[in-house]
């Protein structure tokens, strides 16, 4: 019900979206109704024969031997699901095989100042190898799997393991931007990546949509687009570097008619939503193709954010 109304269309969600953001009151108020509604508070109990299933659902879809799959999850939405992180890398390890490539975004904690509070008068330093993702637990665990590299860059990184993991990070501390040329996001869209939405709900986790925005440089028609940002990595070798680059600034996903955006995608079958009783599974068939979707949208004047014109580039 919450989905259907938030795509009604892209001024309507945006409006809701803003009006329920508009004060912590507000917050708690939407959350706790959203959380509701979305059966939060319902028992769930755990089951091994709901692993068996989801693994035989995720059998469908189409991801084979070679493949780079990139798998956004949530441990909280595979709560209904008995099994242990490692069951589900060696899983999904299996399914690409050694000629394939199993990719999670391993986001930097330091890049979540409100999850994670440091002293914002610091340079951050990133360490690849012991600084923690706050994208969840099977990420995590991930970094811990022999032969895992995880990219250097330190905003929205990803970790990898299999043929392509070492040739999609070696230039990246190259990149100007945390999902456009030079990175690991590039490298998985340029290859025709899968992507798997494993327990998490495509409207909240789909950084590919960044990787769009990322690409277009120049032609993004939103002014005053990026933050600057200054960190400091930890190389492999134990060398210190700092590196600047540009991301996004958060307060423009106020402006984000993500439910639309998707809605319009999954009718175009770049997008696939296949929920399994109380699991949450979507599905990317290519990479490239979704990304290269939304960029001609928006050139087209289908932007996903809803912005007043003061904010757009005159053309």
């Amino acid at each position: 019900m919450i989905k259907k109304l938030l795509s009604v269309s892209p001024r309507v969600e945006v409006m809701l979206k803003r009006l329920a953001y508009s004060s912590d009151g507000m917050k708690k108020l939407v959350k706790k109704v959203y959380y509701k509604l979305s059966g939060g508070e319902k028992k769930i109990e755990k089951s091994r024969e709901a692993f068996e299933k989801l693994c035989q659902r995720i059998d469908t879809l189409g991801i084979e031997k070679g493949d780079i799959l990139i798998v956004h999850s949530s441990m909280d939405g595979l709560s209904a699901v008995d099994a242990s992180p490692m069951e589900y890398i060696n899983y999904l390890l299996g399914l690409v095989g050694d000629e394939g490539t199993l990719v999670f975004p391993a986001f930097p904690s330091l890049n979540r100042p409100d999850l994670f509070p440091r002293n914002m008068e610091e340079i951050p330093t990133y360490i690849p190898a012991r600084t923690p993702s706050w994208t969840g637990l099977l990420p995590n665990v991930f970094c811990m799997y022999p032969g895992v590299k995880r990219s250097e860059f330190p905003y929205n990184s990803l970790a990898a393991k299999g043929k392509y993991a070492e040739e999609m990070m070696k230039d990246n501390l190259k990149a100007q931007c945390p999902h456009g040329k030079d990175t690991p996001w590039e490298f998985c869209v340029e290859h025709h990546a899968k992507v798997l939405f494993l327990g998490v709900e495509m409207e909240r986790s789909n950084t590919l949509l960044h990787v769009a925005e990322d690409y277009m440089g120049e032609e993004w028609p939103i002014k005053d687009w990026y933050d600057r940002h200054v960190y400091k990595v930890k190389l492999r070798d134990g060398t210190v570097v700092e590196k600047e680059f540009f991301a996004c600034k958060h307060s423009w996903t106020g402006y984000s008619a993500i439910h639309c955006t998707i809605a319009r995608l999954k009718k175009r079958d770049l997008l696939r939503e296949v929920n399994t009783e109380q699991v949450a599974l979507g599905f990317v068939p290519d990479a490239k193709k979704l990304v290269d979707a939304v960029i001609q949208d928006t050139k087209n004047g289908k932007l996903r954010y809803v912005v007043p014109k003061k904010y757009l580039k005159k053309k």
